[in-house]
Parts: C-alpha cells; sequence; structure tokens
C-alpha cells in the first residue's frame, strides 16, 4: 500500500509510518504496509471490498447458518434480520409478523437465550469510588459499609429482575413451520 516513513524537521526518522491511502500511522512499515490493503474472501475467495475486512458479511452469515445445530421445534424467543423487528417472543409471534407484513419466511431463525438483569460488581464499584485516593484506601473501607452495600445491591438487582433482554443464539436455529 506504499508505506511512508516519517521524518523530524532535523531530517531523522521519526521511527514511524503511514499509510499512504489512508494517512494512519503506524509503529512499524509492515503495519503501514497492510493497512489499507483488501483481501480475497476467506469463504468464497472472491475479493472484499472493505479494507481490513477477510470475509463478506454475506459469507460470514451463510457459514454461520451452514455450521448452526439445527432444531425441529424451540419455545422461546427467535431471532429473525429483516422483518423490521428482529426479535420475537415466540414463533407465534414471529409467523403473525410475517403474515401482517407479507414477508417470506426462512427456513431456520435463530434462538435466543435471556440476558438476565444483574447488579454492578460491588468491587467495580469501589474500585471506581477509589481511583482518585491513596493506593492503600481499599484497606481503610469500613466492613461494615460493605456489607450494606453488598445488601442494596442484591436488593436492587431483585428488584430489578423482571428486566429481562435477548441476543441470538448463532449457534442454534430452529425450522420455522410452513416456511418456504
Amino acid at each position: 500500500m506504499n508505506a511512508q516513513e516519517l521524518f523530524l524537521k532535523d531530517g531523522s526518522s521519526a521511527k514511524v509510518w503511514y499509510c499512504s491511502e489512508c494517512r494512519m500511522v503506524k509503529k512499524t512499515e509492515d503495519e503501514a504496509e497492510r493497512c489499507c490493503k483488501k483481501h480475497d474472501c476467506r469463504i468464497c475467495g472472491e475479493p472484499v471490498d472493505s479494507p481490513n475486512w477477510m470475509v463478506h458479511r454475506e459469507c460470514k452469515r451463510s457459514e454461520t447458518i451452514d455450521r448452526a445445530q439445527k432444531m425441529e421445534a424451540w419455545d422461546g424467543w427467535v431471532y429473525c434480520e429483516g422483518l423490521g423487528n428482529d426479535f420475537f417472543e415466540s414463533m407465534d409471534a414471529l409467523m403473525q409478523e410475517a403474515f401482517d407484513s407479507d414477508a417470506e419466511l426462512p427456513e431456520y431463525v435463530f434462538i435466543c437465550k435471556p440476558i438476565q438483569f444483574k447488579a454492578p460488581d460491588i468491587e467495580d464499584i469501589i474500585a471506581q469510588c477509589l481511583s482518585d485516593h491513596y493506593e492503600d484506601a481499599y484497606d481503610a473501607i469500613n466492613s461494615k459499609s460493605y456489607t450494606i452495600l453488598s445488601r442494596a445491591l442484591s436488593e436492587f438487582e431483585k428488584a430489578n429482575s423482571h428486566i429481562v433482554s435477548y441476543e441470538p443464539v448463532l449457534t442454534k436455529m430452529v425450522k420455522v413451520p410452513n416456511a418456504a
């Protein structure tokens, strides 16, 4: 990609290089040379348009679908791109949305796993509180206040346990009934 060495005003090397295409500075000539280099997709072998990408998005998606375990039934949330809302609380909800929008359903969709609400970690909170204090400030924390905070975080987590999100499990798919 035609890496260029940078020099100081006095003519000596700055010991850094830049990519002549995007002008990003790199630590080595090799890094600068590889910066905007386009690659052939590792799946299909065709050139990838975006520098630094090793695979086409479509090829990666196809590979993910091909490798996923296929299931016949699932009673839970599912993920299907392209219907407006990608997440559906059930297969029935997915099929209703497809019917309402006159969309074609894929043969399989990804199942989802729940992400439960989790309170912040007490150690992370204390570390953040003490980030501007002296090195051994942690040892000065009152043990009773630690217990109080721990209980409060536990109660906070319980009070918000109704908050649940979902994410696709990219290794498992379920068959859509009556899909095209």
